[in-house]
């Protein structure tokens, strides 16, 4: 291609030949009448892709702009224009107008949006009549219980159902979505400790069977520690504690979740029933281990409900039975029970 050095293609003028470009639009150094320089593919200049750097551009939008109405001094709303400003925002500057709010709060507007009415103070009147979105939604939940309608489709309720939110219909689809949520929770943990990944960050391996990988455990470890520290629960509520490190509601809660567990143990191993003098009361029985080896076990998995969790873990395997506390005491100093010897005796003598 011959050299096109000099020529002018609107207010770029070329200054040298480059290497590089496409068959038949080889790269050009040009330089704009404004004094930019910049290299451009030859075909631009050639089909008038491109005619300049773009200060032909600016300068004919200006031209034809419309002049800006000075807004410092006018009113919108509670908002009094103070002057004009320029912030950054995502890396370029923004030019729009600082206000005052009537509140006293100062704050940044785009004029198109004061003009259009969009923006009228700084946020205090939808703060003051809702604080957060959680205060607008119990309002609104509120003025439908009042009004006997559902706050999912604010149709009327029925008969049973005027003392919860929902009518029976939404209330079923909140049950099954509920339902379906827990389901598919559980698929996902029983699919991490499956495959031996953390619960906590999803991430890492975990050892020796546990949920959460050490460094998980690490750093529990040490957000328990600093809010025991700052006498906080460990959920970070500034509720008061009633234990060393739980506050009421989660006290509460590993009260409950410790009762199912326990639950769920004693209905695997006949229920809460002695096997030998048949005790019905709860607190009165145990987990007894049939082949007398409990100290050991629990030396090595520990003690408390992690016999519970360590039974639900294997499937709740055979070796184990429930005896109430004389029975399990007589059993484990004797070797045998008092009742299993009277109950022989008799034998003995029919």
């Amino acid at each position: 291609m011959k050299d096109r050095t000099g020529q002018r293609f609107g207010r770029w003028v070329v200054l040298e030949m480059m290497p590089g470009g496409r068959p038949g639009s080889p790269m050009v150094r040009c330089r704009c009448d404004c004094g930019t320089e910049s290299v451009i593919g030859f075909g631009n200049l050639r089909d008038g892709r491109s005619a300049s750097c773009g200060c032909y551009r600016r300068e004919f939008g200006r031209s034809l702009a419309k002049p800006r109405a000075n807004l410092v001094g006018s009113r919108f709303g509670r908002a009094i224009v103070l002057e004009y400003r320029s912030r950054p925002l995502h890396g370029a500057s923004r030019t729009g107008v600082w206000c005052r709010c009537d509140c006293g709060k100062e704050f940044f507007a785009r004029p198109g949006r004061l003009l259009s009415g969009h923006t009228t103070n700084c946020g205090c009147q939808r703060k003051s009549k809702y604080p957060s979105l959680a205060a607008y939604l119990k309002r609104r939940s509120i003025c439908l219980r009042v009004q006997d309608l559902c706050i999912d489709c604010k149709s009327p309720k029925e008969a049973d159902y005027l003392s919860i939110g929902r009518c029976q219909t939404c209330s079923d689809k909140a049950k099954q979505r509920k339902k379906e949520i827990r389901n598919e929770m559980r698929a996902r943990r029983a699919a991490y400790v499956a495959r031996g990944i953390c619960l906590a960050c999803t991430k890492n391996p975990v050892v020796d069977g546990l949920k959460r990988c050490q460094s998980c455990r690490d750093s529990h470890r040490e957000l328990r520690e600093r809010y025991a520290r700052m006498g906080r629960c460990i959920c970070g509520s500034t509720d008061p504690l009633v234990t060393k490190t739980l506050c009421q509601k989660c006290a509460d809660r590993c009260v409950r979740r410790q009762r199912r567990l326990r639950d769920e143990v004693f209905a695997a191993y006949g229920g809460y029933r002695c096997r030998c003098c048949g005790e019905t009361t709860p607190e009165f029985l145990h987990i007894d281990h049939v082949h007398n080896d409990g100290a050991e076990h629990r030396r090595r998995i520990g003690s408390g409900s992690r016999i519970y969790e360590w039974l639900r873990k294997n499937q709740f395997p055979p070796g184990f039975q429930v005896l109430c506390a004389n029975c399990n005491l007589a059993k484990g100093h004797y070797g045998c029970c008092p009742h299993q010897r009277d109950r022989e005796f008799a034998c003995v003598m029919c």
